[in-house]
């Protein structure tokens, strides 16, 4: 039932055609608002309910799954007991935080979010497993080249570039409250995409220029010499370096760099791979040196950390603000979602000297925003449930290039929960993650990985 596609001289199944779409279309943000939560005028994700696209994908994915593929599709997570169970113990009690919470319509929609995104990304990943890898890999790469040429544009214009449908937030040159950097005398907007925020952008990017670094060891590693798909690969990560770097994400540079070198530590490290490795490093590094001759003058100012600046003020403040939270609820939290409005009532903000309402925000620091949500109750059988998943992969990582790519990815993903929030609270963060989580599990399935079973 889902015969091959033929375009020109390239043939591919209509399973790899969905798996593409996808991956390419897990950035765009385009959503409709459904109803205000709690009687609020709507002025972010936070203040109303909304249909996003990537809801939208899950009965598409799970139509194919259940009707197209004849398997028990999802045997590969419901063997592993205890992923199974350690997850059901996180959602559960991420639920009962619900009824402990004292807004109870927030936590209910946050609560939605989470399950949702836990579900597109079994359902997403157990498409990986019936089709072909790369091709998630390759629709992650494209996308990050076109959501860098998209920032690009609006840090050169310094305003939104009119695609709003696609998710795009619409910002001119006099709208407040939007991230800018200034570089000596001037100031500019911080390149976007199609993402609620500059910091959002630089973790998809951070897993498409990983990505693209996969499918260049995949090149290299075919041992022949396909000059016109290495350059192409080379040109593609020069672009999303380039709109990582305008993203003026100091925390997103930061994990890129530690995603980027783990991944090439475990390749240096794998047997067999010196040659490849070596060929890699050789092209990233001419990649570095083409971005920094063109961005040196806005990388420079940029990548450094004072101690008196607003923003590290902010998140010091948040991580105080957050361990108070903990101290006074730590069995079950405060109920997921109600973070913010659990300080606001309690003056929480004001006690820790947060006094402009634009910087009433989560704590930036996932594990501890977690903590002061769902409690030890909800983060002890989450970290057991990454811990398993760590397991799987170690014993993979160094056999498999695969495992190593979304291994590498997550890492850097951890590096970036440290100091920010969206991977708990914004659903396009939410999405990226259980999707790359449950590809990690995928990819480190020790029955291996089925491939274009006959429908």
């Amino acid at each position: 039932m889902l015969e091959n596609i033929r375009i020109g001289k390239f043939s591919f199944s209509a399973r790899e055609a969905l798996v593409f779409l996808f991956f390419f279309a897990l950035p765009l943000g385009t959503k409709k608002f459904l109803f205000p939560l709690e009687g609020r005028g709507i002025t972010s994700e936070a203040d109303g309910v909304f249909l996003f696209l990537n809801d939208i994908w899950i009965p598409i994915l799970g139509i194919v799954l259940f009707a197209l593929i004849r398997k028990k599709v999802l045997s590969w997570i419901l063997e592993k007991k205890i992923v199974v169970i350690s997850l059901s113990f996180f959602l559960l009690i991420a639920l009962f935080s619900v009824f402990v919470s004292s807004h109870t319509g927030v936590s209910i929609y946050a609560f939605v979010r989470l399950l949702l995104g836990v579900l597109l990304g079994i359902f997403a990943c157990t498409l990986v497993r019936h089709s072909d890898h790369c091709i998630a890999a390759l629709g992650v790469f494209v996308s990050g080249i076109i959501q860098s040429i998209v920032g690009m544009v609006q840090f050169a214009t310094g305003k939104s570039i009119g695609i709003r449908y696609l998710g795009e937030v619409v910002v001119n040159e006099t709208t407040q409250y939007v991230a800018r950097t200034s570089v000596g005398d001037a100031l500019f907007l911080r390149a976007y995409g199609t993402m609620q925020h500059a910091n959002i952008l630089a973790a998809f990017l951070l897993i498409a220029f990983v990505s693209g670094t996969f499918l260049l060891v995949k090149n290299f590693a075919d041992g022949k010499k396909n000059y016109k798909k290495t350059t192409l690969l080379a040109g593609g990560l020069f672009i999303i370096a380039c709109g990582l770097t305008l993203t003026f994400s100091r925390s997103g540079w930061i994990a890129s760099a530690i995603a980027l070198a783990a991944f090439v530590g475990i390749l240096i490290s794998s047997s067999g791979k010196k040659v490849v490795a070596l060929k890699v490093v050789t092209v990233l590094f001419f990649v570095a040196v083409a971005v920094y001759s063109i961005f040196g003058w806005a990388i420079l100012p940029r990548a450094s950390f004072e101690k008196d600046e607003p923003s590290v003020e902010l998140r010091v403040d948040y991580l105080y603000l957050g361990k108070e939270i903990v101290r006074e609820n730590p069995i079950v939290g405060v109920g997921i979602g109600n973070e913010i409005l659990y300080a606001k009532e309690h003056g929480l903000y004001g006690a820790f000297g947060i006094m402009r309402q634009q910087d009433y925000q989560p704590v930036h620091n996932m594990p501890l925003l977690m903590l002061s949500e769902i409690g030890f109750a909800g983060s002890v059988p989450f970290g057991i449930f990454l811990a398993v998943l760590l397991s799987y992969a170690l014993r993979n990582v160094r056999k498999d290039i695969s495992v190593a790519w979304v291994f590498s990815m997550l890492v850097g993903f951890f590096a970036f929960s440290l100091v920010d929030h969206f991977f708990w609270t914004m659903q396009s963060g939410i999405a990226m993650f259980w999707v790359f989580v449950f590809l990690l599990l995928a990819l480190s399935d020790k029955h291996g990985r089925v491939k274009h079973e006959p429908s």
